[in-house]
């Protein structure tokens, strides 16, 4: 009888039918029934897109086969998140210092970036 867990506690993982939705392990149980031994998640779930938010309220069981390990990003789309980063600190920089200008511009060119990493994401996920 195998009891391991695929995932750890405190790890996110993705819905396997829903891959934009992200899932935070926040406990695991092994259930016995009539097929055999089931391994339930307990997580709460993130779900991201347009209407994105955090469902702190419920925690929400899973099934150990609705689960998937989120991939690593590509080294492109760690670059842009990256740079996306660094653009960020210095727009909060020039903010403190009110060079409005400045900020504002860098957090247009911020945006596109936002729209080029979400492009790539969408890109690797499928």
């Amino acid at each position: 009888m195998e009891n391991e867990f695929k995932f750890e506690v405190a790890t996110s993982v993705r819905l396997t039918y829903k891959k934009n939705t992200r899932v935070f392990i926040v406990e695991r149980s092994i259930q016995e029934c009539p097929a055999g031994i089931q391994k339930h998640y307990i997580g709460r779930v993130h779900y991201s897109g347009k209407y994105g938010g955090i469902n702190d309220k419920n925690l929400t069981s899973f099934n150990e086969v609705e689960l998937e390990a989120i991939p690593e990003p590509s080294p492109k789309l760690q670059e842009l998140i990256t740079k996306r980063d660094a653009l960020n600190l210095e727009k909060i920089t020039l903010i403190k210092q009110q060079d409005f200008e400045k900020a504002s511009a860098i957090r247009d060119e911020e945006r596109k970036l936002n729209l080029e990493i979400e492009l790539l994401q969408g890109q690797e996920e499928v």
